[in-house]
């Protein structure tokens, strides 16, 4: 089952889509990944995308900007990666941030589609370390004293900004526990005007709100509880230290946690100190989709891409073959031991900067929340904004691979065959 616009792309048939034919996300059986051996064959390879592949050609090119080159855009082609740099190769086990999620959903419904444990793969990846590149063009990583300074201080300011916007939306718990009791309130007269075989043909204004489908109460109750925040992610930069968010000031635009520039904000006095965006601090990286909420992108603590030992690279190739288009043709980023969802797929632009990926998969994927904390009660622009519930290093997994999920065994049989071992 693939989608008609994407009929060019070879695919495995033995490729599970998991998603329906778009856009393609795919696992193979386990059996089959486990069969293969270590090395994972690339059309077993499993597949995640986002929206639909990009047709790019060898001519496509790698924009840099940013806290790099003394601030002077540049671009690098494949052939120049390929004939100006080291080549470098590793066998690197990719593993989507979701391999499991069909298992954790059964426990508590998260925000993902149900993959299997096969959404991993181990694969001779070729190409050029991104830390060879960041040092050619000499990266701005070492600033003054004062400019760090002026860093730590915004942090610290921005903290305690959070620290304002969360408290505020603990005092919401109140508010918010009334109206689920509305709403089931209005669903329970619903369903007594059922039973008595009365129609309900006209709300009353008391429940004018909630009275959808039933199909749609909890989209319904979800929208009603937060209404003020549905539309964007918060711009945490509207809030000043000296006041407490205004309820009905929530809503200014889509500015993530994390992101600022030089100039002055609603509700702020001051004017952001400039310094601060002369301290490298991140790298971000963008695909080449095009996406509902924008491109793909990401980004990775510089210290870490400046590592050698990382080993972070640009790949042009995947087990001594070019890239296949599913898997990010003609490069993308490669990041060892880092969960899937950073391995940026299409590379197209890496900015050197101050702040985190603007992109909104940064922010609303890829993220580990509390496991208190459910889905429906979250609150877009709090969980998903704050830094510590973000995946980077991926944790150890196992799983049983043989018998199979559903097979049977036939013990008598299995304790026969032991005996006439010993």
């Amino acid at each position: 089952m693939t989608d008609p616009q994407e009929s060019w792309i070879k695919r495995d048939q033995r490729l599970i889509p998991l998603t329906g034919p778009h856009p393609f996300n795919a696992e193979v059986p386990l059996k089959d990944l486990v069969d293969a051996g270590i090395i994972t064959p690339t059309n077993l390879h499993y597949v995640r995308n986002h929206g639909e592949v990009p047709k790019l050609t060898e001519d496509h090119v790698i924009k840099f900007s940013g806290l790099i080159n003394n601030g002077v855009d540049f671009e690098l082609s494949l052939k120049q990666l390929k004939e100006e740099f080291t080549s470098n190769t590793r066998l690197v086990t990719l593993v989507c941030d979701g391999n499991r999620r069909k298992e954790v959903n059964m426990l508590q419904k998260s925000k993902g589609f149900n993959w299997g444990p096969a959404a991993a793969g181990s694969s001779y990846w070729t190409g050029v370390r991104l830390s060879d590149i960041l040092r050619r063009y000499q990266v701005q990583d070492n600033p003054n004293l004062d400019d760090v300074r002026a860093q730590l201080a915004e942090d610290e300011r921005r903290t305690k900004i959070i620290g304002d916007f969360m408290e505020h939306s603990e005092k919401s718990k109140e508010k918010a526990e009334k109206q689920r009791k509305l709403i089931q309130e209005a669903k329970n007269n619903r369903s007594a005007a059922k039973s008595k075989g009365e129609h309900q043909t006209k709300p009353s204004a008391k429940h004018k709100s909630t009275t959808t489908s039933d199909n749609h109460q909890d989209v319904r109750a979800y929208m009603t509880l937060h209404r003020e925040y549905i539309d964007k992610p918060i711009d945490f930069y509207q809030y000043s230290r000296a006041k407490p968010p205004d309820e009905n000031e929530m809503i200014v635009k889509q500015t993530p946690l994390g992101i600022a520039v030089s100039q002055k904000y609603p509700g702020i006095s001051e004017e952001l100190p400039s310094s601060i965006e002369k301290v490298a601090r991140f790298v971000c990286f963008d695909g080449a989709e095009t996406l509902p909420e924008g491109v793909y992108g990401t980004s990775l603590p510089l210290q870490w891409c400046l590592n050698p030992d990382m080993e972070i690279m640009i790949a042009y190739k995947m087990n001594g073959q070019d890239i296949p288009p599913d898997h990010g043709y003609p490069v993308r980023l490669i990041c060892p031991g880092i969960v899937g969802g950073r391995s940026i797929k299409w590379l197209s632009k890496i900015t050197v900067s101050s702040y985190e990926s603007y992109s909104h998969y940064h922010y609303a994927d890829n993220k580990v929340l509390p496991s208190s904390v459910r889905i429906v009660d979250i609150i877009p622009g709090s969980w998903f904004y704050r830094p510590e519930f973000i995946l980077y290093e991926m944790a150890v997994s196992s799983v049983i691979s043989s018998p199979e999920h559903g097979e049977k065994i036939d013990l008598k049989a299995n304790n026969e065959t032991g005996k006439k071992n010993n």
